[in-house]
């Protein structure tokens, strides 16, 4: 008999601490999802609507690197040194085709 009340003792014992875990884990989840829905750092739109956006960047040297960025509908390339800041607009193929003088011939030609 007295085997039987220990065991139920010992089974409602760790029903109280499954619980306690499972109440644990909600708090942890229902937490990250608070901060992830309230707290994200692009905004509320989840960056859909953003209107700027890094494409690329190359580090040129230590203190020296080129971005790539899109703005609207536009692609500039900003080059970031201790001396400062240049911007320079990029053309795109869709926006005007680039011409170029073909070095051998003379003539110039279209180039995508």
């Amino acid at each position: 008999m007295c085997s039987v009340g220990l065991l139920n003792s010992s089974i409602g014992a760790l029903g109280i601490q499954f619980a306690a875990v499972v109440s644990v884990l909600a708090v942890i989840a229902g937490a990250a999802y608070v901060s992830v829905r309230f707290f994200r750092p692009q905004g509320g739109d989840g960056g859909r609507n953003r209107r700027m956006r890094r494409i690329e960047s190359l580090t040129l040297e230590p203190r020296r690197t080129l971005h790539l960025v899109h703005i609207d509908d536009r692609e500039i390339v900003v080059g970031i040194s201790e001396g400062g800041m240049q911007f320079h607009e990029v053309k795109t193929a869709a926006a005007d085709s680039v011409r170029t003088d073909d070095s051998e011939g003379g003539e110039s030609r279209d180039r995508p």
